[in-house]
């Protein structure tokens, strides 16, 4: 019993090491630029020859912070 008793305790640290772990990895923050975005996205614009540069479909709706234009 006592043997079952430590491999869960030991078990539950790892998980709670593991979970500290993720946790760090996914908490920072980056500002991605607006040619990565499109890269990323590329299906959602298209290129304007005339202006050289590449625009968001007016089909699509996307928030405020998405980039329109990106030359």
């Amino acid at each position: 019993m006592k043997l079952k008793q430590k491999t869960n305790r030991d078990s539950y640290e790892a998980l709670k090491a593991q979970l500290k772990q993720d946790a760090e990895e996914l908490s920072y923050y980056f500002d991605i630029s607006d040619r990565s975005f499109r890269k990323f996205n590329s299906s959602a614009y298209k290129y304007n020859a005339k202006k050289k540069r590449f625009e968001i479909d007016r089909k699509l709706t996307v928030s405020i912070d998405v980039p329109k234009v990106v030359y």
